[in-house]
């Protein structure tokens, strides 16, 4: 004779979603909001970015199926367009002709480095991955 088995082992249990671990969610937060602060502090002191960008890189995996897995490659996006178009902007700024489209490429790239900062801050806060 054979034993029954209850219908309830049949069933598949639905696994945990990465998201639903509260432990995870938090720590994907604090590090993205850490780089967050350290690509503001960057305006000032510009090392911390670099922070920054290394904590993205090592944290982004750790934070897949978390609300906060875009923002890691977010912000390491945020980094290099902005060091790409500051480096461009700069050696235009220091060549004569070159400094009529090198400041405002400055600007500009100050510009787009705070909207992706404070866009990624505001969503980071509210628990949403940023688009």
């Amino acid at each position: 004779m054979t034993s029954a088995k209850p219908i309830s082992d049949d069933i598949p249990q639905p696994a945990m979603a990465v998201s639903e671990n509260p432990i995870l969610n938090s720590e994907s937060r604090t590090f993205a909001m850490i780089a967050y602060v350290l690509f503001l502090v960057g305006i000032v002191v510009p090392l911390t970015p670099i922070v920054g960008l290394i904590i993205s890189y090592v944290k982004r995996g750790d934070a897949t199926g978390t609300p906060y897995a875009t923002h890691y490659p977010w912000l390491i996006r945020t980094f290099w367009i902005s060091f790409a178009l500051g480096v461009v902007g700069l050696l235009l700024t220091v060549t004569y002709v070159g400094a009529i489209i090198g400041l405002p490429i400055l600007i500009g790239t100050g510009i787009y480095y705070l909207y992706k900062v404070i866009k990624g801050i505001v969503k980071a806060l509210e628990g949403k991955p940023v688009s």
